[in-house]
C-alpha cells in the first residue's frame, strides 16, 4: 500500500464486518466503501480478489484461529473477527512478511498475535487440522461451506456429484456476456473485444452469448460496455427469456425484475415491440435497473417501484416472469459472502414468500398465458416443492422448459430444468414453465 492509504487488511476487515452486519452483497458494500473513500479506488480490484479469497477459506481460517491460536472468533466484534481472518489468511496462504502482520495486529484490542503465533500458523498442515473432524463437518471446513448445506446437497445429489459441486464453488466462476443485438451483431462485438485483448468463445446454445475466457477484469472498463453493446449475464438466466417465447405475446410482466437482466433480454428478443412492465420494491434496485436499461437502450420498459404482491394495476398479462428472492445456494461460487450468514431456516421463509408471489402471478395471468418461474438456488423447498404446490393449489399446468440445456428437475418433474456450476458452467439455477 502507498503512504497515506488505509492498509489493505483493514479495508477487507471493514467490508467483511459490514457483510456480516448488513447481510448485503460484497458488490454492494464495496461500492458503498469506495464511494466514501474514492481516493482508495486504485486498490479496488485487489480488495475484491483478497476478500473473495478469505471468504472461500473462511472455515479453514476460523478453525486455525480456534485450534492453533485458541481464539474464539464468535466472541469478538465483527471488525476484530475479520482482522484476524485477514491476518491468518496472509500468514497461511500468502507470502506476507511477519513484521507487516504483527504491525497490523496492533489494531486488535481484545486479543494479541505474536511472532510465535504466526510461525505456528505457517507450519500447521491443513490435513492435520482436519484430522479430528469427520463426515459433513470435515467437508464443510475443507470447502468453507456451512455444514447444513453440505448435508443438504449430498442428500439431493449424492456424494459424488456434491463433491464436484463443492469444488466448483471454490473455483473462479466463468463470466458470460450477452451481446446487445439491438445495437451490434455478435460477430462484430466478438471481433472488437478480441482486438482489445479479451479472449472469448461462442456459446453453443445461444447465439447472442459469449463466454469470457480471459480478460474478465477488463470488460466492465471497456467503452463497448459503457455504450451498452453487451451486458454481463449468466447463461442460465437466458433460458428464462427463451422459454417465455416473448414474441408470441403482447403484454409481459417481470414481477421481481432488478437488476433488469431478464427484462432486458426479453426486450431484446422482441426488439422492443412488446409491452413490458417491470416491478421492483426496493428503491435502490429500481435506480440501478433504470441505469442499466438506459445503458442498453431499452427505453420501452415501464418500470414501477412496487411490491409485486400488491401491484398498482389491474391488468392481465400474456407472459409473466417470476424470479423471486431466494436462498441463493446456486450462487455460493459467485457470491461467497452469503456463506457467512446463510441459515437453514431462511429456506422456509423464502418458500412462503415465493408461494404468495406464485398465487399473485396466477391472478394476473390471461387465459392460455404462461408463467416462467426461476430461482438461483438448489433447494427442493424453493423449487420442485413450490411447483407441486402450485399444481395442487392454482389453476396452472406444467409445460416443458425449452430449449433443453439443463438437467431434468427432481421429484419426477422432468419438464423443469436444473443447471449446475460443475456441469453447465453457470450458477446453480432452476426453471419451470406454467400455463393457465
Amino acid at each position: 500500500m502507498k503512504d497515506g492509504f488505509t492498509p489493505l487488511e483493514i479495508i477487507v476487515a471493514k467490508i467483511l464486518a459490514e457483510i456480516e452486519n448488513k447481510r448485503l452483497s460484497l458488490k454492494t458494500l464495496m461500492e458503498e466503501y469506495f464511494s466514501k473513500h474514492p481516493d482508495e479506488s486504485v486498490v479496488r480490484g485487489v480488495v475484491k480478489a483478497y476478500t473473495i479469497s478469505v471468504l472461500k477459506r473462511y472455515r479453514i481460517i476460523d478453525t486455525i484461529a480456534e485450534k492453533v491460536l485458541g481464539i474464539k472468533l464468535e466472541d469478538l466484534s465483527p471488525f476484530e473477527r475479520n482482522i484476524i481472518r485477514s491476518l491468518i489468511y496472509e500468514t497461511k496462504f500468502r507470502d506476507v512478511k511477519l513484521r507487516r502482520i504483527l504491525k497490523i495486529s496492533k489494531v486488535l484490542r481484545n486479543v494479541s498475535i505474536t511472532r510465535q503465533d504466526c510461525l505456528r500458523v505457517k507450519k500447521i498442515p491443513i490435513k492435520e487440522l482436519l484430522r479430528e473432524y469427520r463426515g459433513s463437518e470435515r467437508i464443510g471446513i475443507e470447502y468453507s461451506i456451512p455444514t447444513w448445506i453440505v448435508d443438504y446437497v449430498i442428500g439431493i445429489l449424492g456424494k459424488r456429484e456434491a463433491f464436484k459441486l463443492f469444488k466448483a464453488f471454490n473455483k473462479k466462476p466463468p463470466v458470460w456476456i450477452r451481446v446487445n443485438t439491438l445495437l451490434i451483431k455478435p460477430e462484430k462485438l466478438f471481433e472488437l473485444l478480441q482486438k482489445k485483448g479479451i479472449c472469448l468463445e461462442y456459446d453453443k446454445d445461444f447465439r447472442e452469448l459469449l463466454k469470457v475466457i480471459d480478460g474478465h477484469d477488463k470488460i466492465v472498463k471497456l467503452l463497448e460496455h459503457k455504450k451498452g453493446l453487451f451486458y454481463i449475464q449468466d447463461k442460465s438466466s437466458l433460458l428464462v427469456g427463451y422459454t417465455l417465447r416473448p414474441g408470441a405475446w403482447s403484454k409481459i410482466w417481470d414481477m421481481c425484475s432488478a437488476p433488469g437482466g431478464k427484462t432486458s433480454h426479453v426486450y431484446q428478443l422482441t426488439e422492443g415491440k412488446v409491452s413490458i412492465i417491470a416491478t421492483e420494491w426496493k428503491g435502490n434496485r429500481v435506480r440501478k435497473m433504470v441505469e442499466i436499461l438506459r445503458r442498453l437502450h431499452n427505453y420501452g420498459v415501464e418500470i414501477i417501484n412496487s411490491d409485486a404482491e400488491k401491484p398498482p394495476f389491474n391488468a392481465k398479462f400474456d407472459g409473466i416472469i417470476l424470479d423471486p428472492d431466494c436462498s441463493s445456494l446456486g450462487r455460493l461460487g459467485h457470491s461467497p459472502e452469503i456463506r457467512l450468514w446463510l441459515e437453514k431456516d431462511i429456506i422456509c421463509r423464502y418458500q412462503q414468500q415465493q408461494r404468495r408471489l406464485l398465487e399473485t402471478a396466477s391472478r394476473y395471468l390471461k387465459r392460455s398465458g404462461v408463467i416462467i418461474y426461476s430461482t438461483c438456488t438448489l433447494t427442493l423447498e424453493e423449487n420442485e416443492q413450490n411447483i407441486l404446490w402450485a399444481l395442487d393449489n392454482l389453476p396452472l399446468e406444467l409445460e416443458n422448459v425449452e430449449p433443453r440445456i439443463g438437467l431434468p428437475g427432481l421429484l419426477g418433474l422432468d419438464k423443469t430444468q436444473r443447471l449446475y456450476p460443475h456441469v453447465h458452467s453457470t450458477v446453480g439455477f432452476f426453471v419451470a414453465k406454467f400455463r393457465y
